[in-house]
């Protein structure tokens, strides 16, 4: 039984292995859609929602929801980038520990069509993010 935990550990949260496979790659910054609309690209960010189950994170009662991440979203040359990074102190404890649990990520968009501007919204977890054509 190792530190990220077996089969058994992982399903006492009752998760199936295809959600915890989804929130791993939310923790990377792999899930999102984007959007090609009239006037702006849509972007929609999705952010992990659990802790990894482990039984280090039930010895030291780190479980259940997923703090929000911090983030900072800049637009430069037509590049759009995403960093994301937890600021959880408590939950940055397991990101050292556990396998597939960084405590940032780092993730770009790039736009067919010139962009100038962009807006975002933070909601539930999905961070929104409208990129305004030129």
């Amino acid at each position: 039984m190792g530190i990220s935990g077996n089969n058994q550990e992982i399903n006492q949260g009752g998760y199936t292995p295809e959600f915890l496979e989804l929130e791993r790659k939310k923790r990377y910054g792999f899930i999102n859609k984007m959007e090609d609309l009239d006037a702006v690209y849509r972007i929609k960010l999705f952010f992990p929602t659990i802790i990894p189950p482990s039984e280090i994170g039930q010895q030291l009662d780190i479980t259940g929801e997923m703090p929000d991440y911090t983030y900072d979203i800049s637009l430069e040359d037509g590049l759009l980038t995403v960093k994301g990074r937890l600021a959880d102190e408590k939950t940055l404890k397991l990101t050292g520990i556990l396998n597939s649990f960084p405590d940032r990520f780092y993730k770009e968009f790039v736009f067919e069509k010139p962009v100038d501007r962009f807006d975002s919204s933070y909601q539930d977890k999905i961070l929104e993010i409208r990129v305004h054509k030129s």
